[in-house]
């Protein structure tokens, strides 16, 4: 694993493709949301030097499942209260996880 900038916040996802088609996480529509509502993209790089990331890359059939790790790199000290989850190339449709 690289060395961050700030410090590596790991988001682990189960995602199941509840459609007809194949679908795919894009991992860059991702949003973790700060206290003070900052949003922060993953590392796009950790699908090279993290293998907990990859299988989120992969088409995902129909009815399966997908586990897998975003990575984020975020300022040190920094209290995160929700993940914006996106589907779709371009945001598609569009939930928010808080966190507790």
């Amino acid at each position: 694993m690289q060395k961050p900038k700030g410090q590596f916040c790991l988001v682990e996802l189960k995602v199941e493709n509840t459609g007809d088609s194949k679908g795919r996480v894009w991992i860059g529509n991702q949003k973790l949301r700060d206290s003070g509502g900052t949003e922060y993209d993953p590392d796009a790089w950790s699908l090279l030097y993290y293998d907990k990331t990859r299988p989120l890359a992969n088409d995902i059939g129909p009815g399966e499942t997908v586990q897998g790790t975003l990575v984020y790199d975020v300022p040190t000290g920094l209290t995160f209260t929700e993940l914006r989850v996106k589907s779709g190339l371009v945001g598609g449709a569009s939930s928010g996880i808080k966190l507790g």
